[in-house]
C-alpha cells in the first residue's frame, strides 16, 4: 500500500479527501443543512465538469456578480472521478467502495458482460440492457441520501431528459428539461413554489463542451460565464425572496488528453480473461492467474510510462475508494489489476467489429490529477 501511495505522490496525483468532498457537503446539507448553509432551504446545483480550474476565469469574467459575496471553497471529489461513480455517491451517500459503480463501464459477471449502466446500454452496443432481462435496479444502490431529503422536508429533482435514472422516485418531485434556459426557468419556479427544502439540479452541458473542445477552450469559458450570469438574473433574486441557499459544486474537472486504443486483438489481451472496463483514465483488468508475472512485465513495459500499473488489492487497501474493504458481492467489479493514468494519458478499448470513434475529443476525466479531483463548493 505504501508503494502505491508513493507512486501517486511521485506523479503529482491526488488522494481523495472524503471528509472534505462534494459528497460530505451534500450529506451536511441533508442532515439539517450542516455547517455550510445558513437558510431554511437549499438549492444544490451540480455542474458536470465544473472543476476548480475553471473558477479563476469565472471570477475574472464576472468580477461584480453574486460570486463576490459567496463563500467559495475548494473541495475534493471522489475516486474514480467519473460521473456515474460520483453521482451515485451523491445520491446514495455511499462511497464507491460501498456501491461498486466503478466508472463509466462496469463488469457484471452475473451476465458475463461489460455494461454502461448510466446509459442503460452494453459497452459494445447501443442495445438497452433493460430490454435484455437485466434489471438495472439491481446494479445501483438505493438513493438513500436523496430519499432522506425527501422524507425530511421534500425534494425536487431536476435533470436533463436523456439522463437515465433507475430509481423509484415516488417520493420526489421529479422534473426534466431539454435546454439551459428551460432548466433555469424550472428551477426558478421550484424555488417560488417553496414546497421542498432541497432542490437538487444536475446540469451536464459544460462537461459536454469540455469533452468536445477541451477544458481550456474559449467556448467553455464563455458558456460557464453565461450560465452564471443567467443564474444571477433569473435565480438569485428568487433565492433571497424565498429563503433558499444556493450551493454549487461539481462531480469532477477535466484534462486535455492523448489517447491510446487497445483493440480486441492487441497483445495485451493474451494476458487477460476479458475486455478492460472502467473509464479512459482509470482502467480495470482481470489478469489470467497463471499469467500474472508475465502480464505485469508486458503491461509495465508497454504502458508503464503513461500509467501506474497496480494490483487492485493494494489500491483498495489504501482507502482510495472511501473504505479499505469491499463488499464481497461486488468485489469482482474492481478486477485483479488497475491502470491509473499519469500526465494526460487515456486508454480506449475497441470491441470486435466496432467502428473506430471518429469524433475528435479533447477533454476527458476519471483520473487523479489536480484538475480532475479539485472542485469548487460555492455557497450563496
Amino acid at each position: 500500500m505504501t508503494e502505491f501511495l508513493d507512486k501517486l505522490k511521485s506523479n503529482a496525483l491526488l488522494f481523495p479527501e472524503y471528509k472534505n468532498s462534494n459528497m460530505s457537503a451534500l450529506i451536511d446539507i441533508v442532515n439539517n443543512h450542516g455547517k455550510r448553509a445558513s437558510k431554511e432551504k437549499t438549492v444544490v446545483l451540480l455542474i458536470d465538469g465544473f472543476g476548480y480550474n475553471l473558477m479563476s476565469n469565472l471570477l475574472t469574467d464576472l468580477p461584480d456578480s453574486f460570486l463576490k459575496t459567496a463563500k467559495i471553497n475548494k473541495v475534493s471529489t471522489l475516486f474514480p472521478s467519473s460521473t456515474p461513480t460520483i453521482l451515485t455517491s451523491l445520491e446514495s451517500g455511499l462511497t464507491p467502495a460501498e456501491h461498486g459503480i466503478v466508472g463509466w463501464d462496469i463488469y457484471l459477471k452475473e451476465y458475463g458482460s461489460v455494461v454502461t449502466p448510466y446509459m442503460d446500454s452494453f459497452a459494445f452496443s447501443n442495445a438497452n440492457i433493460s430490454d435484455d432481462n437485466i434489471d438495472i435496479n439491481t446494479i445501483f444502490p438505493n438513493p438513500d441520501l436523496l430519499n432522506k431529503a425527501a422524507n425530511n422536508g421534500g425534494l425536487t429533482f431536476l435533470c436533463e431528459k436523456k439522463i437515465h435514472k433507475p430509481y423509484d422516485m415516488a417520493k420526489w418531485h421529479k422534473e426534466s428539461y431539454t435546454t439551459e434556459m428551460e432548466m433555469l426557468f424550472r428551477l426558478r419556479d421550484a424555488v417560488n413554489r417553496k414546497e421542498d427544502s432541497l432542490i437538487y439540479v444536475y446540469y451536464p452541458t459544460i462537461d459536454t463542451l469540455e469533452h468536445t473542445y477541451g477544458p481550456d477552450a474559449e467556448i467553455v469559458r464563455k458558456s460557464t460565464a453565461l450560465l452564471f450570469s443567467q443564474i444571477e438574473d433569473l435565480l438569485v433574486p428568487q433565492l433571497e425572496k424565498n429563503n433558499y441557499n444556493l450551493v454549487i459544486t461539481a462531480d469532477h474537472g477535466l484534462v486535455n488528453f492523448k489517447k491510446t486504443v487497445i483493440e480486441s486483438n492487441s497483445k495485451i489481451m493474451d494476458y487477460l480473461t476479458g475486455p478492460i472496463w472502467g473509464d479512459k483514465r482509470t482502467i480495470y483488468l482481470n489478469v489470467a492467474p497463471e499469467k500474472e508475472e508475465s502480464a505485469m512485465e508486458y503491461i509495465t513495459r508497454e504502458y508503464g510510462s503513461e500509467f501506474i500499473i497496480q494490483d487492485t488489492e493494494s489500491v483498495i487497501e489504501s482507502g482510495i475508494f472511501g473504505k479499505t474493504d469491499i463488499n464481497p458481492k461486488i468485489r469482482y467489479r474492481f478486477g485483479t489489476h488497475m491502470m491509473l493514468a499519469k500526465n494526460n494519458a487515456a486508454l480506449l478499448y475497441q470491441y470486435p467489429n466496432e467502428e473506430p470513434d471518429s469524433r475528435i475529443r479533447f477533454g476527458t476525466h476519471s483520473g487523479l490529477s489536480k484538475d480532475e479531483m479539485e472542485v469548487p463548493l460555492i455557497v450563496y
